[in-house]
Formats: C-alpha cells, structure tokens, sequence
C-alpha cells in the first residue's frame, strides 16, 4: 500500500513541479488548471491546508482538500469557502498569518484548481485490486507477478506507468482479435466502476516483477482535450452541448463526468465493446491514444462539468432575506442600512466577481455580525448557486 500511496505522490507532485518550472505564460485557464497552485501557495493556503496525499496531512491544522462525498461544483466550493470564512479567519489570526484578499483571476485561478484536485486519484487498494483482476475476468487472459504461461499474456510492463490513466490508456488501445470480438459477448464484458480501475492498477504496480524506473505524464491540458476529442472523432457520435440534437451516442453534457481519472477511464472502457460496435456499423476507424492524448482527453471531460448551469435568482432573492443578508444590505434602498446598496454598487460580470467580493469581506462582515449578535450564514446544496444568480441580476437593473 505505502508503494502505491508513494507512486501516486510522485505522480502528483510530479506535474505540480513540472508546472512551476515551465514559466510559460497563461493563454487561457484551461489550459493548465494547475496554475492556481501559485495562489493557493502565496495566499498562505498551504499553510493550514495539505495537498491531496501529502504524508504531512496530520500536521496541519485544516483538512486535506481530497474528494468527500459526491463531486463539488465550483459554487459549492465558494459555498465551503464561504461557510468556513470566520473559523478561517480565527485561526488565521491565532497564526499572526495577514488577511488574505484576492482579485477576481485569482479567484477563478484558485477554485478551479481546487476543483481539479478531484481528478486525481485517490492511492489505491492492490488486495481490492487484485479481486477485480480475478472478478472480472482478467485472469483468464493475463497473469502478473513475473509468471509466463502460453495462452495468458503477462502485465507486469504495466507497472512502469506511474498513473491510472496511461494503464487505461493501453487497455483502450489494445486491439480485439475477430475471435475474441465473437467469443465476448456484451453482456459478458467487464464492466468497471467506482475505483475498481485505480484498485486494478495499485495491484499490477504492487505485484509485478522486474520494474523499477517509472514513466510519468506531463500536466494534462483540457483546452487539448477539447482538440483530441475533434480530431479523434468522438465528436461524431456525442456532442457536449446541452439541447442541441441527439447524436448516436449520449450527450455527454447531461453525463455527470465530474469523477476522477481512472473512474472517467473506467466509463470509458466499460463502453468500449458498444462504442467499436456503432464504429463499425457507422464505418467510422477504431481511434488509439497516446498516453498524453488519453490524459488531456479525460480532463476534458471531467471539465465539462466546469461551467456552472446556473443557479435559480427567484430563489436566490428569497435566500437573501432568508439567510439574512437584507439585515445588513439593501437593493435598491430597500433592507438594511449598515453595509452598501448592492444595487448601487460596482457591476460584476461573473460569479467569480461575486465570490472575490464575498471573500475579501468576509473579515468584515464577521465582525459587523458579531458587534449585532447575528448569526454567521451557511449555505447548503446549490443554495450558493441560487444566491450568485440573483446577484448577478442586479447588474441588468439601470
């Protein structure tokens, strides 16, 4: 296990230095999500928060920013950030650490990194993996552990891979014989969910013999992602655009995506015999992956779930006073009269502008809440979303 948390370590921490020392400039966010590394460093984040994985985890005073529970939209990060906003604000202050202000790029730059922490994987179980290599019928064609039988082909190369993702990547590649196309039926091939892909691979790095060194990825680039899935023509049978015309396959747009590597890999491989079927009936050529092609794709898709659908603002109207936020605020001279007119106020373009602006008050509005014995508001589900989408409303009025 200790190999495996190690490997996956590396992996990680891998891109995060290979990024630092790349000194390109940023054309756009997406096409390195690890930019907002920098902002969580320099804003003193790292200081309270450990990465995913990091052996130092118990010595910080705030928790691992691992995936908990079911994916986080970028508004439920903002909502956890908000809710956590006055306890973070005390200790900041216990550790004489500076009130910590943010633009709205670095905002946007430090949420979707904490949002592309989930793609990576979490360490692996190699004795859960090795009961998928059995349960799932991979046994009868492979063996691993540095034994060589005739009919059974060994895997023990695969553990030169350091990710998920490029053990995945040989497993999409890796042609089907007409024999074996007949002798598979659909409903016999092995279908994995869950971390069953990472636990497969946390058993091939544990079990195999011989390897030693280890080949890493570069940091994926979803912005590429988006070309690998034009150019390998993916794009012929899935659109990723919500209402726009069914395709053969599934809009992928209405697919929750938002999982990690080796569990978007593993939706992938489970639909494989399907896929090759509609490429044959559609004539379309069967396409293989580079291992760096594989990695940027499966980032692609992962931020298709990036952009926000929006939050309700009739709702959001109805939390505003609910939550209290009119105790204090007024719209249009109507609610309180302590803290400025958000109608009156600077004109946002996003919700980034919108959480930049809640984060940097956030010091103040505690104390102000405080001094009138209020409670410090909390946001659950998408009520974040809801909020953010009334704000933004306030911008069209005159």
């Amino acid at each position: 296990m200790r190999k495996c948390y190690r490997a996956i370590t590396i992996s990680l921490m891998s891109c995060l230095i290979f990024f630092l020392l790349s000194g390109k400039a940023r054309s756009t966010l997406l096409e390195n999500p690890l930019q907002g590394f920098r902002v969580f460093v320099d804003k003193q984040c790292a200081i309270c928060h450990p990465l995913p994985f990091s052996e130092s985890q118990q010595q910080k005073i705030g928790p691992p920013l691992t995936r908990r529970g079911p994916p986080q939209s970028l508004t439920q990060i903002v909502a956890a950030m908000w809710n956590h906003a006055a306890e973070m604000q005390e200790k900041m202050e216990l550790l004489n650490v500076p009130r910590v202000t943010m633009t709205a790029a670095e905002m946007e730059e430090l949420l979707i990194f904490i949002y592309f922490l989930n793609y990576f994987d979490e360490p692996g179980d190699p004795a859960v993996g090795k009961i998928v290599f059995r349960e799932k019928g991979c046994i009868h064609c492979h063996v691993v552990g540095g034994a060589r039988e005739e009919r059974r082909m060994p895997l023990d190369q695969l553990a030169k891979y350091a990710s998920p993702i490029q053990i995945a990547r040989v497993m999409w590649n890796h042609p089907l014989s007409e024999g074996e196309r007949v002798e598979v039926l659909e409903s016999q091939w092995p279908r994995f969910q869950g971390d069953e892909v990472n636990n497969l691979a946390a058993y091939i790095w544990s079990a195999s013999k011989g390897v030693r060194s280890k080949v890493f990825l570069l940091p994926p680039n979803p912005k590429q992602g988006e070309k690998v899935f034009t150019v390998k023509g993916c794009d012929t049978c899935h659109t990723v655009a919500p209402g726009v015309e069914q395709k053969p396959g599934p809009n992928l747009a209405t697919r929750s995506l938002h999982r990690s590597a080796s569990q978007i890999a593993a939706a992938l491989w489970t639909h494989r015999l399907t896929m090759l079927n509609a490429m044959e009936e559609l004539g379309l050529e069967r396409p293989t992956f580079s291992e760096q092609e594989m990695a940027d794709l499966l980032a692609y898709l992962y931020f298709l779930s990036y952009t926000e659908k929006g939050g309700n603002p009739v709702r959001g109207e109805a939390l505003f006073v609910v939550k209290g936020c009119s105790t204090c605020h007024s719209v249009e001279g109507k609610g309180g009269q302590s803290a400025p007119d958000l109608a009156q106020g600077k004109k946002v373009h996003s919700w980034i502008d919108i959480a930049q602006a809640m984060w940097n008050h956030a010091p103040v509005m505690t104390k102000r809440l405080a001094e009138q014995h209020l409670s410090f508001p909390t946001f659950q589900g998408e009520e974040m979303a809801d909020l953010l989408a009334y704000l933004k409303t306030l911008e069209e009025r005159p």
